[in-house]
């Protein structure tokens, strides 16, 4: 076994221990149309299991990029087909959370799984 899988497979058992129903969001805004009057918002939702939100430490917050109140959501790479955005809206536990930053987790240029800074 590579060091990819192993580390798939530790990723993997932490979001089955520690994991929750989630869905994603994709918000689709469409231009203003001028016959009705509105912009077009279309959405498509996705269903995973993700670790977390797990909250983020206070010394990291430094009220721009890091918020009080931000926190991180861990996404295994294993048979999801996308790649999570920042044009996302996840929901875990009844709470929705707008993505603000995801950062890939990579083994042997493999992606793993992704962290998800987000915010409510």
């Amino acid at each position: 076994m590579t060091f990819a899988a192993q580390a798939q497979a530790t990723v993997d058992r932490l979001v089955t221990k520690f994991g929750n129903a989630a869905t994603f969001k994709d918000i689709d805004t469409e231009p203003y149309d001028p016959e009705t009057g509105a912009a077009t918002i279309s959405t498509s939702d996705k269903s995973i299991t993700v670790a977390g939100p797990f909250g983020i430490n206070p010394a990291m917050v430094d009220g721009n990029l890091v918020r009080f109140g931000d926190a991180r959501i861990l996404i295994s790479a294993k048979g999801v087909d996308w790649t999570p955005t920042t044009t996302e809206k996840i929901v875990v536990l009844s709470e929705t959370w707008t993505i603000i930053e995801v950062s890939p987790i990579t083994a042997q240029d493999t992606t793993i799984a992704w962290k998800c800074q987000v915010r409510k």
